[in-house]
């Protein structure tokens, strides 16, 4: 969406694979989150989920407070595990800052290792 991230949902509706790129507003962070509760929400049917997330190609961002946001509504919505996909600590130390204390998202240098995580704990894609 405008060029900031892709999702994707796997056929079970477990496992949530998004992309996320460059660096990001506030305005596009309520995007993203807009986008999960009409596009992503409903895929999940209540189920106990868990994201995937690439992080490569996204750059440290001023949006600390609306990813917790995020990760707090991802919780109460069935959000039980995480996987990040990372290059630089700098982006491994703002997750940790995000995620509201709620998750403990395990970092990955690739996606294999990432979904090959997810997959022991009962989420595959």
């Amino acid at each position: 969406i405008k060029g900031m991230y892709t999702l994707e949902v796997n056929n079970g509706g477990t496992v949530v694979k998004e992309k996320q790129l460059g660096s990001w507003k506030s305005e596009d962070m309520k995007r993203y989150q807009k986008d999960y509760e009409s596009k992503i929400a409903p895929l999940l049917k209540g189920k106990k989920w868990a994201k995937c997330c690439d992080l490569r190609d996204y750059k440290m961002s001023a949006i600390v407070e609306d990813m917790a946001n995020h990760v707090k509504w991802a919780t109460e919505a069935g959000l039980a595990s995480g996987a990040i996909i990372i290059s630089t600590i700098i982006v491994k130390m703002q997750m940790k800052r995000g995620d509201a204390g709620l998750t403990s998202p395990e970092s990955f240098a690739t996606e294999k290792e990432a979904l090959d995580y997810l997959s022991k704990q009962g989420f595959k894609f």
